[in-house]
């Protein structure tokens, strides 16, 4: 899906403290959307979004669960998310900076990460999106994509601000 996937696929480190469960400071150990526990063999994304330096959304999501969102994805949506990666997704920038555009996102009004792993490991790099490429990619997704996107994210974690716009997650 990005090209020479042998850039990026592998062992990247331990998963980040930023990328921890805020409330229980410490790793997310479940899916929250299946509510099963996560192995040391099971891939999952995290995703969190922070206004300035506080997180204000973070979600774990195990790939079955993550290709069960994909499946309600539209085509249309699913190829605009691939070209906007495909195009924009550098993956030798840090992730203090935002990984599609290259802005500092250190105190940024609104930023989220993203991380793919396996048991306590980074499989990618962390990916950092700073707020305007986040419109971007929500710029691409069809009605149909919107709508799935969000009944998910209300489902699974009800409560989160009204104007927070989240990227989709990773699993395609």
């Amino acid at each position: 899906m990005f090209g020479d996937e042998t850039m990026f696929f592998g062992d990247h480190g331990e998963v980040p403290r930023k990328l921890w469960s805020s409330q229980r400071n410490a790793p997310f150990r479940e899916c929250m959307v299946c509510n099963r526990a996560l192995g040391p063999e099971d891939c999952y994304e995290i995703q969190k979004a922070f206004n300035k330096r506080e997180a204000v959304f973070e979600i774990v999501v195990c790939m079955e669960c993550g290709l069960a969102l994909a499946a309600e994805y539209s085509r249309e949506s699913i190829a605009a998310i691939t070209a906007f990666m495909q195009q924009r997704l550098d993956f030798s920038r840090p992730p203090e900076v935002c990984t599609f555009c290259g802005a500092v996102m250190g105190g940024a009004p609104s930023q989220s990460l993203s991380a793919v792993c396996r048991g306590d490991r980074l499989i990618m790099p962390v990916i950092g999106m700073c707020a305007e490429c986040e419109e971007r990619l929500q710029g691409c997704l069809s009605e149909k994509t919107r709508r799935a996107h969000e009944d998910f994210i209300n489902r699974t974690v009800p409560g989160i601000p009204a104007d927070l716009d989240l990227a989709p997650v990773l699993f395609l």
